[in-house]
């Protein structure tokens, strides 16, 4: 996938401009044929073949008929499928779990409607169970690894556009993730979903993991 995020009329400092000021996007399929377009405040479409379509994001809420695709490279497994494990056992009968490499790529998925859910929560843990850490350098072979803010910034404008609903994995707007930074400190996470009903439902399956991961164990 390559995406192009553009920020109209920017004259500040490139450390202070936000997602929150992407204005225009664009990304194209490497293999493929489809093109998505965004402006903030004017929706989102797509272009195949010479024509042109309109989001139809999934409306979908139960968890166990969910399609859904989960941010993993670089992010050590053990921790993640902690939280995830029982969604990804939820779903691989009745819906689906991918793991597609691309947060971009998979948000677009939203848009088409291939997708119910996008989830990244790995930054999440990071912030919230420091003995985790060492796990995540190891797995990302002495970095910590996790999505920068420049990553999703096309694709992010393109869901939300798209009448989907993107968050990180707290519930909070990315809007205030800086636009250009790429240290860890600046890493964050993402809950999407064609449906404010299923975020809803992810980010209460998320708490409460999250709150049983941290417990003490016997």
């Amino acid at each position: 996938m390559v995406s192009v995020a553009a920020i109209a009329g920017a004259r500040r400092d490139l450390e202070r401009l936000t997602l929150g000021d992407v204005t225009h996007a664009c990304l194209a399929e490497i293999v493929g044929r489809r093109v998505f377009y965004a402006e903030r405040g004017r929706g989102a479409e797509w272009r195949e073949a010479g024509r042109t379509y309109r989001p139809r994001p999934s409306a979908e809420t139960d968890l166990d008929r969910i399609a859904w695709s989960l941010g993993i490279v670089g992010r050590p497994a053990r921790p993640l499928f902690e939280v995830l494990g029982e969604l990804v056992d939820r779903t691989s009968l009745t819906g689906g779990f991918f793991t597609c490499n691309s947060i971009s790529y998979s948000l677009t998925r939203l848009v088409t409607g291939q997708l119910d859910a996008v989830l990244d929560i790995a930054n999440r843990i990071y912030r919230d169970r420091p003995e985790t850490r060492g796990a995540f350098l190891s797995a990302g072979r002495g970095a910590v690894m996790g999505l920068c803010p420049y990553d999703i910034a096309a694709a992010a404008l393109v869901a939300r556009e798209g009448g989907c609903v993107v968050t990180d994995a707290y519930g909070q707007s990315l809007d205030s993730a800086p636009a250009f930074a790429g240290d860890p400190e600046s890493l964050r996470s993402c809950v999407a979903a064609g449906s404010a009903g299923l975020h809803a439902r992810l980010l209460e399956h998320v708490n409460q993991r999250m709150a049983g991961a941290a417990s003490p164990r016997s």
